[in-house]
């Protein structure tokens, strides 16, 4: 029964509907929500590509904005068992499209490692994936004997410029990336100089340093701001936001 509660569109979507509802001054300060919330506040429409989508529900900062905002984009989650509680839980949005792949370097097939379904590990085991299996291996600490539960399997990847291309898609407004040290990767095929997004939130805690240092270098030489919030960077193209004034100093 627990196992079924955990795993429960209809129960999780209902709660996090309650939540949205709370007044503003009964929500817990949260810089990514802020972003976003800044950014919702001064454009009439929004479009955004959601890298590790998980379910869309589980610290998704997106859903709410999807729902009382009405935002449009496209969430992307390689693993089969976890898409199919994303492709419900969107199922009722038709502006918003699920892709049951992994961004890659390049469009093809690649291996994938990820934590098979199941009762014994703590919530959230299902939010792990990458194609390194050494990342993996490195949350045992949070999940002890993960190494049991390991699987791989060929995945579709497509790169961010073939993902776009598919759904005509000509600009993007933001970008959340979860992808557990591979969000570098990923922020590399983004065209930051001919049509930046507002707004990048990324995953820092799992990148290597040089990864970190080269990412930041990259970000703040497009004109982007970052202001780190937890494991994760919140990257804000200049000009755009007024939680970083245009000449304080960026994070890095």
């Amino acid at each position: 029964m627990h196992s079924r509660l955990r795993h429960s569109i209809r129960i999780k979507s209902f709660l996090f509907r309650i939540l949205y509802l709370l007044p503003e001054s009964w929500r817990l300060p949260d810089g990514i929500r802020t972003a976003l919330k800044e950014l919702a506040d001064t454009r009439p429409a929004v479009f955004f590509v959601n890298v590790g989508s998980n379910d869309g529900l589980a610290g998704n900062p997106l859903r709410e904005f999807v729902i009382t905002r009405n935002w449009q984009g496209i969430m992307v989650e390689p693993v089969d068992f976890v898409f199919v509680r994303l492709a419900k839980a969107y199922k009722a949005f038709t502006k918003v499209h699920c892709e049951n792949v992994a961004i890659g370097e390049f469009t093809g097939i690649k291996r994938f490692y990820y934590l098979r379904k199941n009762s014994v590990l703590p919530p959230g085991y299902d939010q792990i994936g990458s194609f390194n299996k050494d990342k993996i291996l490195g949350e045992d600490h949070l999940f002890p004997g993960l190494a049991q539960f390991i699987e791989s399997r060929q995945v579709h990847c497509l790169t961010l410029r073939d993902l776009l291309g598919k759904h005509a898609v000509n600009h993007v407004d933001v970008y959340v990336i979860d992808a557990e040290g591979f969000d570098y990767a990923v922020i590399k095929q983004i065209d930051l100089k001919i049509s930046p997004p507002s707004l990048i939130v990324f995953e820092t805690i799992h990148l290597s340093q040089a990864d970190k240092t080269a990412c930041y270098d990259l970000l703040k030489t497009t004109g982007y701001q970052l202001k780190e919030d937890g494991g994760n960077t919140l990257a804000m193209y200049s000009g755009n936001f007024k939680l970083i004034a245009p000449d304080s100093p960026t994070t890095g």
